[in-house]
């Protein structure tokens, strides 16, 4: 029973990132908003790179940190509705940003319920993309 239970969880997991594409910048983007939406943790994680991961704690504390956001997220009803993604120019003397980090801004409607009314407003993220195993990913992101 145990075996068979352990196979249906991994079943179950595989199933959440079967189809998930990033063999873009921008479907990593989308792939991370697409699971933010559907408060799927396995979606967002699959997206992080791993030095997004080691240097945020691992993956426990990571998953656990999406987690948090993902119940906050649903008890303000917050989503959010891409409506467009493009690569940020920056010059080549940006302080701190290192050659292989590209940044994506992703423009986009949230909407959320405060004090029992829905709001919509317009957002901008920030996401830094890299490729990591012939996929992109996500090493950072901030609004």
């Amino acid at each position: 029973m145990k075996q068979i239970m352990a196979v249906l969880c991994c079943l179950l997991v595989l199933g959440c990132t079967i189809g998930v594409n990033l063999d873009t910048p921008e479907n990593a983007v989308r792939t991370w908003i697409r699971s933010y939406n559907d408060r799927d943790v396995e979606g967002i994680y699959i997206t992080l790179s791993k030095a997004y991961i080691m240097a945020n704690g691992g993956e426990e504390r990571i998953k656990d940190n999406i987690k948090t956001m993902l119940e906050e997220a649903e008890e303000s009803e917050t989503t959010f509705a891409v409506k467009g993604i493009g690569m940020l120019a920056l010059s080549a003397e940006q302080p701190g940003l290192p050659s292989d980090r590209t940044i994506y801004l992703a423009r986009m409607d949230k909407e959320y319920t405060a004090q029992g009314e829905k709001v919509v407003e317009e957002v901008f993220f920030n996401f830094a993309i890299v490729k990591e195993d012939g996929k992109y990913k996500i090493e950072d992101f901030w609004d």
